[in-house]
């Protein structure tokens, strides 16, 4: 990292990201599969409803569907995408690009960052 960098300085980022083992996207892909739904009045199910939602339409919980790690894999990712569609069609993000203030930049980046224990 180049600190003082102009680009730092002039950039504006924004992260949006996904992970592996992640137990909201494991309890979304059981309920796309017919399992337990989260209680309806509870504050985490405002969360998990849409990543329900979006199981169900790439069909994860459908029998001939992908095995359940490639289905997290893939939940993962599109919910990722989905968020970022979120953002830059955002009333926010559309007025700035709007005034012409194109400096907020959205990227993908794939990282794999190993386990604790081969860090040791």
């Amino acid at each position: 990292m180049i600190i003082g960098s102009p680009f730092l300085i002039t950039r504006s980022f924004s992260l949006i990201q996904g992970h592996t083992g992640c137990a909201g996207a494991a309890a979304c892909y059981e309920m796309a599969c017919g399992g337990s739904p989260v209680d309806g009045k509870s504050p985490v199910a405002h969360f998990l409803a849409p990543l329900v939602k979006l199981a169900k339409e790439l069909g994860l919980g459908d029998k001939d569907g992908p095995t359940k790690d490639e289905a997290l894999k893939l939940l993962i990712e599109e919910n990722v995408r989905s968020q970022v569609r979120n953002i830059v069609t955002s009333e926010t993000i559309q007025n700035i690009w709007s005034k012409g203030k194109n400096g907020t930049c959205f990227c993908q980046l794939r990282a794999r960052i190993p386990s604790k224990s081969s860090l040791l």
